[in-house]
């Protein structure tokens, strides 16, 4: 995996390497909003994710995960995390 100082490069060089679709969470499955699609769990593999320390929160973390599906979608997801 790469090393990345913030979540705006890690996006930028993902999208470079053609992660280039925002997926979402909705109920149990990843989704693309614009074209009304969704995975679920068997249907897609996270490829690489990295974590961010939050900046006011220390304790909070970003989490970002370059997934690709069965299908040959790729993109990415970001999600936040608190830590225990």
């Amino acid at each position: 995996m790469r090393a990345y100082e913030s979540i705006q490069e890690a996006l930028g060089d993902l999208k470079s390497r053609g992660f280039s679709i925002d997926f979402t969470i909705k109920r149990d499955s990843i989704y693309i909003e614009p074209m009304n699609l969704g995975f679920e769990s068997g249907e897609f593999h996270i490829i690489e994710y990295y974590r961010f320390r939050g900046i006011s929160d220390v304790e909070n973390y970003s989490m970002v995960y370059a997934i690709e599906t069965n299908s040959g979608f790729k993109g990415v997801l970001i999600g936040e995390l608190k830590a225990f």
